[in-house]
């Protein structure tokens, strides 16, 4: 089981403030894991 949960918003395809979402998964994945984030959503570009 994971200790996080992150929901996206999703508007007409859209995922909205996804540079929010990145800026929490990075910080979060280093404060818990300490490791570096991987960009998750590059391919959504």
């Amino acid at each position: 089981m994971f200790p996080l949960f992150e929901t996206l918003a999703v508007e007409k395809g859209n995922i909205q403030n996804i540079e929010y979402h990145q800026a929490r998964y990075e910080q979060s994945l280093r404060q818990f894991y300490g490791k570096s984030a991987v960009k998750i959503f590059n391919l959504l570009s």
